[in-house]
């Protein structure tokens, strides 16, 4: 969160995260995400750093982090887009996110950082 200033902060963090999972096994069918659409391209490019490929991605429109933060956004936005991928399980970093995306979607979501199961 500290990074994420949409600005030469973020764009350094884009290109150097160490990922905390990752899936080489198969191709990744949707990676759904709150970032904006406008890094795409360095998405797709650290992904393929790190041996990571993805049939499909989902980026945010938001226009600014403020829209995109205004509570509640973003975990109805992924809800929704996860309802709509035709996937049947969504993978979030984030507790609360994934309460409220299996809350929103009715579906499953699974959180490794949470300290329960998601309903």
């Amino acid at each position: 969160p500290g990074d994420d200033d949409d600005g030469p902060r973020y764009l350094e963090w884009l290109t150097n995260a160490e990922p905390r999972f990752v899936a080489r096994r198969q191709r990744i069918p949707t990676i759904i995400t709150a970032r904006h659409a406008r890094y795409r391209e360095r998405t797709l490019n650290w992904l393929g750093q790190q041996g990571m490929s993805v049939e499909r991605l989902v980026m945010g429109s938001w226009s600014s982090n403020k829209e995109r933060d205004q509570p509640g956004n973003v975990s109805r936005w992924k809800a929704k887009q996860f309802m709509n991928s035709g996937q049947d399980l969504f993978v979030e970093s984030c507790p609360t996110q994934a309460r409220e995306i299996a809350r929103h979607s009715g579906m499953a979501v699974v959180c490794p950082d949470a300290p329960e199961k998601i309903p």
